[in-house]
């Protein structure tokens, strides 16, 4: 089944380029898979495997990291296989277009507020 979708979430982890080389040739091209996580409109989170590949993976691993807000389109595919003797459907997200909305938000160091010291006042006799 496939089906077109964008989604708007967050990266779960840093993204690593993966290089493939044809076999019988020197020609190389690059991907990448990760999992974004999102909510629906019951603030449920859910979690969703996507794939880029060429120039796009390039950019989104250079580019992104780990709680990067991203929006990402493409064709949803499913694959089912049996585990354990059940039926098992898995998603995948082919990504054909991407945007980086915003960057993860850096922990900013904790600030303490020191209170001035109190320098004793002489004693008046």
């Amino acid at each position: 089944m496939k089906a077109n979708l964008t989604v708007l979430g967050r990266l779960t982890k840093d993204l690593e380029l993966i290089s493939n080389t044809v076999k019988g040739t020197e020609e190389t091209f690059y991907s990448t898979k990760g999992t974004v996580a999102f909510n629906d409109y019951k603030k449920n989170s859910h979690f969703l495997r996507f794939e880029v590949t060429g120039p796009k993976a390039e950019l989104l691993v250079d580019y992104s990291q780990q709680g990067s807000r991203v929006c990402l389109s493409g064709s949803l595919e499913s694959y089912q296989y049996e585990h354990k003797g059940e039926n098992v459907t898995n998603w995948t997200l082919r990504v054909s277009d991407f945007e980086i909305i915003d960057w993860a938000e850096e922990t900013e160091p904790e600030v303490v507020e020191t209170k001035p010291q109190r320098t004793k006042r002489p004693v008046r006799k």
